[in-house]
């Protein structure tokens, strides 16, 4: 696990958060698979 993974990964999750709060932004839903899909990447979830 490299640093710049964990700093991917902690703005990954504050997008997350971002998103969560508002799910009627128009694409959220798609962009929180992305999101998803890429912390498992870096696996961390």
């Amino acid at each position: 696990m490299t640093a710049g993974q964990v700093i991917e990964y902690s703005r990954l999750v504050s997008r997350r958060e971002e998103l969560r709060q508002f799910p009627e932004e128009e694409g959220a839903v798609a962009e929180l698979k992305l999101i998803e899909e890429r912390i498992k990447e870096l696996g961390f979830e």
